[in-house]
């Protein structure tokens, strides 16, 4: 039962308002070192992925990925010798995954809430950062490993053959 005379809301509002002064400043201090610890993580996953690792490597690179052995990613792509895809995605990915800097404090029951949004870019932003990257394929080389690579398979085979009809 409600005490007389005391406006629960008006109190719940007073507790908040303190909170956001008081508390907020430190919380989103360990909310923005949480954050950093995420994004270095996922940072680093993405440059120790495997497809990563190979299309860094460049046409030089041993592939796991393309069938038989023959080629790799980079040389697939299309990327000519000197061509860095990657490093310009790396670079939207440390500019673009963002914590807001706006936050809002509200109760829920006896907690204190603290609210943040986080910007990740979707996928489709990605790929279009990537079709600013040079692939004989047209359009963007992120799309194509992310969808498929249209006749992929028909493209090895033929290359195996070549290759095998030459040493014979």
């Amino acid at each position: 039962m409600a005490t007389p005379g005391v406006n629960i809301r008006v109190l719940r509002a007073e507790i908040a308002a303190q909170a956001k002064g008081k508390i907020a400043p430190r919380a989103e201090r360990a909310i923005q070192k949480e954050f950093d610890k995420l994004k270095r993580d996922f940072i680093r996953e993405f440059n120790n992925d495997p497809v990563t690792q190979e299309i860094e490597a460049g046409p030089e690179a041993n592939t796991t990925f393309v069938e038989g052995g023959y080629g790799n990613l980079y040389s697939l792509l299309g990327f000519d010798q000197g061509d860095d895809p990657i490093d310009p995605l790396r670079d939207y990915l440390n500019q673009n995954i963002i914590l807001d800097t706006e936050s809002r404090v509200r109760l829920k029951g006896n907690k204190i809430i603290i609210d943040k949004r986080v910007e990740i870019p979707s996928v489709a932003t990605m790929e279009d950062v990537a079709e600013s990257e040079t692939s004989f394929w047209g359009g963007s080389w992120l799309r194509l490993l992310h969808r498929g690579i249209p006749y992929v398979n028909r493209l090895l085979l033929q290359l195996k053959n070549r290759i095998v009809s030459t040493r014979r």
